[in-house]
């Protein structure tokens, strides 16, 4: 399928998904076709990946965590679109099979070298698995130049690096929030790879259920402006081709991120070419070894963009009871 067919399909589905009328000249049936036939094309992009990372000449540090999170992300995904069934009965059930046995495989590789029980909590897919209902982002505006903010994107960057994995590791190995995390994930002056991590904790504290967590039903709300957020700003790096090629793993992380939590205004036909486009050029690097590696962190969070959209298309599949 060329690019072009890709955005042809998804706009067909993004008017359907943000509340706009379907197209005069396509039946139900024919937009029906065009969504499975895109449901299929994105397992078939799915399986080609994960057959590249299964390969024996493909170096274990390569299937990493960075991997396997957006590989248990998109299992999660695929789990969230179950009404009437359609991954157990569909008449694609040997495509979805026979993928779910190399994600198995996978994982596999993963443990061989990896067995630490926080890992095995955070791969849980059920944690990633999405809210029932459909959201649209606030209305919010975000300055474009805020991106070239050197100051806010050095705070961000060290929280990034330095306290956020800490503070997720905390409340996956043992439900704790401390005072300073709590503090920091719900600031609001961060951006980028900080604010997606944020948005990751959040949902770690809907889906773990701490008992030690006050204030529970505001999660949702924060989640959303966060994401409203996100958009902001990922609307503005689509716009900016040199800062899009810079922060491509970012980019596409916010849409993995937000569109797991149901938010629909991610689900853009142009963004979705580039979910596509970095998945089949992800530069891979043959060394002297014989081992072959790839950007590990770009794939992973590609696999969990993939995932959501297949998850909206399912949900639209599922609106017209085609199963």
């Amino acid at each position: 399928m060329s690019l072009q067919r890709y955005a042809f399909c998804v706009v067909l589905l993004s008017r359907a998904l943000l509340g706009c009328r379907a197209s005069q000249f396509f039946t139900v049936d024919e937009e029906l076709n065009t969504v499975r036939d895109l449901e299929n094309r994105i397992l078939d992009l799915v399986e080609s990946t994960i057959r590249y990372y299964l390969r024996p000449d493909v170096d274990n540090e390569n299937v990493n965590l960075n991997l396997m999170l957006g590989v248990s992300i998109m299992k999660g995904q695929f789990m969230s679109c179950t009404e009437h069934s359609r991954i157990n009965y569909n008449t694609r059930f040997y495509k979805m099979y026979k993928l779910n046995t190399m994600i198995r495989n996978l994982y596999v590789k993963f443990y061989k070298n990896n067995l630490m029980d926080s890992m095995r909590t955070i791969l849980d897919h059920k944690l990633w698995i999405s809210p029932q209902t459909l959201k649209h982002k606030s209305n919010i505006t975000l300055p474009a130049k805020i991106w070239f903010d050197e100051d806010i994107l050095a705070y961000g960057d060290a929280y990034f690096r330095n306290i956020s994995d800490k503070c997720i590791g905390q409340v996956i190995s043992s439900c704790r929030v401390t005072y300073e995390c709590f503090q920091l994930e719900f600031q609001k002056q961060f951006l980028g790879y900080a604010l997606t991590h944020q948005v990751l904790y959040i949902h770690l504290l809907k889906r773990m259920k701490c008992n030690n967590l006050k204030h529970r039903n505001v999660l949702k709300e924060i989640i959303q402006y966060k994401c409203s957020t996100i958009f902001e700003e990922a609307q503005n790096m689509a716009k900016d081709f040199e800062m899009l090629d810079r922060y491509k793993d970012l980019f596409i992380e916010q849409i993995a991120v937000c569109g797991m939590q149901n938010m629909v205004d991610f689900f853009q036909p142009e963004w979705f070419l580039i979910i596509v486009s970095s998945i089949k050029h992800n530069k891979c690097t043959q060394h002297k070894n014989n081992k072959s590696s790839c950007d590990s962190h770009l794939t992973g969070v590609s696999l969990a963009a993939l995932g959501v959209y297949w998850k909206f298309l399912c949900y639209q599949v599922n609106k017209y009871g085609a199963y």
